[in-house]
């Protein structure tokens, strides 16, 4: 008898236990369920809202069109882009011409064969052929320079005295048939030391359509001196019609400005890099790529990290779908990817203003697409931003292992004396750093001078408000 109660209690405990268990898996499954069905109810309604973004999203591929493909960081740190609209509107901020001769009206009186304030030279394995123009007003070079080899050719004006507090708008028309181009400058301090910049290289002309180049510099503070010349370092042969050169002052910001940017939005950066950022108090703009939490791809941050991010007022932006070359992308998959990007992340975050491009590829036609979906566009152009900024074409100076801190101590300070915005990017934070990474005791030491400067540090959205209204107060109502 007392067996068969035991039995009872047994099989009534067992019961109990049963239909607890029972009830727990069916609430679970209720929860579960329920949130399953406002997670497709959010995605149904995007589906809907943008039914070819999603249906191509899933087979979206950068395929052959980019290969091998590495960061491009071009440009020297001492180069701005302007808008050349506000250039335009600035010129009664503009010096008189500095250059002595810039259409080669004249010639030498001493030399007639050359132009007055010009002189030539060959270096290295090249030899050239010079020819002051006098009748078109230009000068040429045919340059010779066997494959495989380094040399240069090319015309250089006489030296101006230089001001490191203004900027120099140095404007050059040329044609360029099958040669490159590189345009230099030479600086001169007190001393007699010289420090020789490429600015910037020209690719052969077109149809050999003139075309012009406009290029805005800040020399170095100890700059007392400089000119600019045009240099020819493969073989062919260019001709140049103008180049002038005017100062320009007023044009920094009201105070500088720096902003910390990470690309890509690698799992370092929330393991490695936040830490720091949350004890120093730096606000960042970190550029996503959109496919990377959405398939949960190894080494990237998953959504509830980069929400983390947003939630703590970091700034998202688009640095595409899948990190495809833009300018290497058909017409079709190009506007699919601008727009798509964007409405991807904007699906997870707030107001997605700005895109990063990948590689920082880009062409014209890419450029022209992207200011239809983006308020701004970062490039990886090395460089400032100042008072005559180009919101499309921004430039940034990307840190690497190399990067010294005496290098980056020279950066900021140049900001800071020139009223500049400078925009530093990073990718990768470890202690085995990659060719675009940094160790988290470096990127400490760089932020902590950052942090001493008592400069102020914003986002990039916020940079670009600010120096919009900046602006419009200047130059008139320029901007919404």
């Amino acid at each position: 008898m007392a067996s068969r109660k035991k039995k009872k209690k047994y099989d009534d405990e067992r019961m109990h236990f049963l239909r607890a268990l029972a009830l727990v898996i069916l609430v679970v499954g209720f929860v579960f369920s329920a949130i399953m069905s406002v997670y497709a109810f959010v995605k149904t309604k995007e589906i809907v809202q943008h039914p070819d973004i999603y249906r191509k999203q899933r087979d979206y591929k950068c395929s052959d069109e980019t290969v091998d493909q590495e960061l491009v960081a071009t440009g020297t740190r001492q180069l701005l882009t302007p808008s050349m609209e506000l250039l335009d509107k600035s010129r009664n901020r503009w010096s008189g011409e500095l250059n002595n001769n810039p259409n080669f009206k004249k010639s030498n009186p001493y030399e007639p064969e050359l132009p007055a304030g010009y002189r030539n030279v060959s270096v290295g394995s090249a030899s050239g052929n010079f020819l002051h123009d006098k009748f078109n007003h230009s000068l040429q070079i045919f340059a010779n320079i066997p494959d495989g080899t380094d040399g240069q050719a090319g015309w250089y004006m006489d030296y101006f005295g230089a001001d490191s507090t203004k900027q120099y708008i140095f404007k050059t028309s040329y044609i360029l048939n099958q040669a490159k181009s590189t345009i230099i400058a030479e600086e001169v301090d007190s001393g007699g030391n010289i420090k020789y910049t490429d600015l910037v290289l020209l690719e052969p002309t077109k149809n050999k359509d003139k075309v012009d180049k406009t290029i805005l510099f800040v020399p170095l503070p100890s700059t007392v001196k400089m000119r600019f010349y045009s240099q020819l370092t493969s073989m062919g042969s260019m001709n140049i019609f103008e180049e002038s050169v005017h100062s320009i002052d007023g044009m920094g910001l009201a105070e500088p400005l720096i902003t910390v940017s990470f690309d890509d939005g690698w799992s370092s950066v929330h393991t490695a890099a936040k830490p720091i950022l949350d004890e120093l108090k730096i606000k960042t703009t970190q550029s996503i790529i959109a496919d990377s939490f959405r398939s949960l791809l190894s080494g990237y941050m998953n959504l509830g990290e980069v929400k983390q991010f947003e939630k703590e007022g970091h700034e998202i932006a688009s640095h595409s779908i899948r990190h495809c070359n833009l300018a290497r992308l058909s017409n079709e998959n190009l506007e699919y990817d601008i727009k798509a990007s964007k409405l991807l992340l904007e699906s997870e975050f707030g107001s997605i203003r700005g895109l990063a491009y990948p590689y920082g590829s880009y062409n014209q036609h890419v450029e022209d697409v992207a200011k239809t979906e983006y308020d701004y566009i970062r490039t990886t152009m090395t460089g400032y931003n100042g008072l005559l900024m180009d919101r499309h074409e921004l430039r940034s100076i990307t840190i690497n292992p190399e990067m010294t801190m005496d290098e980056f101590r020279s950066m900021i300070d140049l900001a800071i004396k020139n009223h500049l915005w400078v925009n530093i990017i990073y990718h990768k934070v470890g202690e085995a750093p990659d060719v675009y990474g940094i160790t988290p005791a470096a990127l400490r030491e760089q932020l902590t001078y950052l942090k001493t400067k008592s400069v102020r540090i914003v986002t990039t959205s916020h940079a670009v408000d600010i120096i919009s209204k900046q602006q419009n107060e200047r130059f008139g109502k320029f901007l919404p």
